[in-house]
């Protein structure tokens, strides 16, 4: 897929919509998943922290989903 695309999307989202909790969380949370496939994992750690703890349900769901990618990616 194309990620800088993806990536610069979901930045925008997240952006434009900082009073919107479910729509910035969700954002933060997608941009989680992407910087993982990036190898970004420090800012992945950091957006998906964001969309546990500002999120509604839904954004909460996607941050868990980004966390267990997370871990599928960890350092041995």
């Amino acid at each position: 897929g194309d990620l800088a695309g993806a990536e610069s999307a979901f930045e925008r989202s997240r952006l434009a919509a900082p009073a919107n909790t479910l729509f910035a969380a969700w954002a933060s949370a997608r941009l989680g998943l992407i910087r993982i496939r990036q190898g970004r994992l420090a800012e992945a750690d950091a957006m998906t922290a964001s969309a546990l703890k500002h999120g509604a349900p839904l954004a909460r769901h996607e941050a868990r989903w980004a966390r267990a990618e997370r871990t599928q990616n960890q350092p041995c």
